[in-house]
This record gives C-alpha cells, sequence and structure tokens, in this order.
C-alpha cells in the first residue's frame, strides 16, 4: 500500500509518476506531511473531487521544510540518509511539475490515489 500520484495528459499518457510506500521508506512523512492530511484538507465532503490547488499547495508547504526532513533522517544510516535524499528530491520535482500544470504551464491533469 502506498500513495501514487500521477500526472497524465488528456489522452492518459504518463507525464509524471511518484510512489511512496506506507512504510519506513516514506518520503514524506519525513517533512512530516501526510497524504491523508493532504486530501482530508483538500476536498469540501467525503468522497468529493480533490481540489488540486490545495493539496500541492499543502505539499509544498511541507517539502519546503528541509530542516525538518534533515533532522528526521539525522539518526539513519549514511546510506539511508542518501535514498531519502534522492526520494525527496524525486517528489519535490514531482510536485513542481504538478504546479505548472495548476499554473497552465503544461497541459494535463493531476491524479492522486492514497
Amino acid at each position: 500500500m502506498g500513495a501514487d500520484l500521477y500526472i497524465e495528459d488528456k489522452i492518459g499518457n504518463n507525464l509524471g509518476y511518484f510512489r511512496d510506500a506506507y512504510n519506513d521508506s516514506n518520503v514524506f512523512w519525513k517533512f512530516e506531511g501526510s497524504y491523508w492530511e493532504m486530501i482530508d484538507l483538500a476536498r469540501e465532503e467525503i468522497y468529493s473531487e480533490v481540489d488540486c490547488e490545495k493539496a500541492i499547495s499543502y505539499m509544498e508547504e511541507k517539502l519546503a521544510n528541509d530542516e525538518v526532513f534533515e533532522k528526521n533522517i539525522s539518526d539513519l544510516l549514511d546510506v539511508e540518509q542518501e535514498y531519502f535524499r534522492k526520494e525527496a528530491e524525486k517528489l519535490k520535482k514531482f510536485v513542481k511539475k504538478a504546479r505548472d500544470v495548476l499554473n497552465g504551464k503544461n497541459d494535463g491533469r493531476i491524479i492522486f490515489s492514497v
């Protein structure tokens, strides 16, 4: 189980993808972010569509806190720290691409499966 984040063009071609497992390898948790909290904040009511602007803004806010991230990985082995830094960069790139979609710089749609 995990969070699957997609960006697709109008005909369903993959423009971006990020998977974050719900286990100790979850990079968003290292920023003290929660996909469930993001979804709760970004929808009007249960089973409603997610407001992507609110969801991406939440992610941007959490991912901007590198101090929290570094603190949360500081006790890990060097190889684990390197893993999380690489995954954090991938997630940040995904979120930037999603922001570009929201701002109309790229054509596509954002899908959250959490």
